[in-house]
């Protein structure tokens, strides 16, 4: 008989790859949006702070739409799939060409939302099966999302060749 994950390791799982994402953005998009597209200094950081509004109109969000009556279940399957589709549709535009900052900005502020809507759903889905070792499982959990965060803001910053825009696309993936 093969040995079963944990409960709530697949959300958890699907929380320190979007936070990851979420790290690969930060690291990379400067590189990007500046560096590759001629964005200035103060366009970057005006798009950066809209894109962190992204996390907080997310969990707002969601909020409202759990008091409605909308499942744990079905809002983390909408801000899994469009937090995984967005990287696929950034690295279409990278390889083709078409990545403009009129495309890139829309798209990283849905990853954000979706990433917003999703973390606290994942996280209460993750850690509700273990009341007994919470604090045990939210310090792995925190040490697991700073890992890959950091992993991701490397592949961001080591895959950034010259022009290259498929760096912050690609560590989103």
């Amino acid at each position: 008989r093969a040995a079963r994950p944990p409960a709530g390791s697949g959300k958890a799982l699907g929380l320190v790859l979007s936070v990851g994402s979420l790290f690969g953005v930060v690291a990379g998009s400067s590189l990007v949006l500046i560096g590759v597209m001629g964005a200035s200094q103060r366009v970057y950081g005006l798009l950066f702070a809209v894109t962190s509004l992204g996390l907080v109109t997310g969990a707002f969000t969601s909020a409202r739409l759990t008091r409605r009556g909308v499942s744990h279940a079905r809002l983390i399957g909408a801000g899994v799939s469009m937090t995984a589709g967005v990287p696929v549709i950034l690295l279409v535009l990278a390889a083709t060409g078409l990545l403009r900052i009129t495309t890139f900005f829309p798209l990283v502020l849905l990853a954000n939302i979706a990433t917003g809507g999703t973390r606290p759903h994942s996280a209460q889905g993750a850690f509700a099966p273990m009341p007994a070792i919470s604090g045990v499982a939210t310090a792995l959990f925190s040490a697991l999302q700073s890992l890959v965060g950091a992993v991701a803001c490397v592949l961001a910053a080591s895959v950034f060749v010259g022009r290259l825009a498929l760096a912050c696309a690609g560590s989103l993936v």
